[in-house]
């Protein structure tokens, strides 16, 4: 009986094709996974193509609508400087029309003196207190006052003299009076005046808290050509606005 021969196989060891294997299956796993869940969704009814398209033209709509929007932005913009303008244009007119209903309310005095001058003899002749008035400046108990002298004499030469205002009023329910010059912080005791036939005396004075105007008291001392006095007496509610 012959001996039993033993086989001997010969195999070549390649570490590397493991190594392969494993990074192929590595790399392949996600590619199959997103195949099965797409294949998943188109069973459902999901098409990607389809969603791609309605991506794009979502976005673009979204583009549209922020455009729109920005375009919006700036009109509301351009609507609010307009606004801005024409509010600036309105308060300009405003002051030009008040201006100008002063300036005409002054000339129409003017007119009717002049008026005057021209028939003297419908009005007493030497210097007159034409006119008080006295409006609110703005300040806390402030007030800016306007004194009209006028001369009518048909042939007057320059007159000139003294003008004293004194505002009678209560403080706690007692009789009380201020002078112009108190009021107004001057030092003089009265406003001195030079003219022919018009003249103009204007100022400021702040009425004192807790005082209650009643009364305007004016007394106007003519010192040339003629020695004379003038005096008028107002309700404090008849010459202010």
């Amino acid at each position: 009986m012959l001996p039993r021969t033993k086989r001997v196989v010969v195999t070549h060891y390649q570490p590397w094709r493991k190594w392969a294997v494993l990074a192929i299956s590595v790399v392949s796993l996600p590619l199959v996974a997103w195949g099965f869940y797409d294949y998943g969704r188109s069973v459902a009814g999901f098409d990607s193509l389809e969603a791609g398209r309605e991506r794009r033209t979502l976005q673009g709509t979204i583009d549209d609508l922020k455009e729109g929007n920005d375009s919006l932005r700036q009109q509301l913009e351009n609507l609010a400087r307009a606004k801005e303008i024409d509010k600036q244009a309105y308060g300009e007119i405003d002051s030009s029309l008040e201006s100008l209903q002063h300036e005409i309310a002054e000339l129409k005095e003017e007119v009717a003196f002049y008026r005057r001058i021209a028939a003297p003899h419908e009005s007493a002749q030497g210097v007159r207190i034409q006119n008080l008035q006295l409006s609110g400046n703005g300040k806390k108990h402030g007030y800016s006052y306007t004194l009209i002298l006028v001369q009518t004499a048909k042939d007057a030469s320059f007159t000139r003299g003294e003008v004293k205002i004194k505002v009678q009023g209560l403080v706690k329910q007692e009789q009380t009076e201020y002078s112009f010059t108190e009021l107004s912080g001057q030092n003089a005791e009265g406003e001195k005046f030079r003219f022919k036939y018009f003249g103009k005396t204007e100022g400021n004075i702040i009425l004192p808290a807790g005082f209650i105007p009643t009364r305007v008291m004016v007394h106007v001392t003519v010192e040339s050509p003629k020695r004379s006095d003038v005096e008028a007496a107002y309700a404090w509610q008849e010459v202010t606005s």
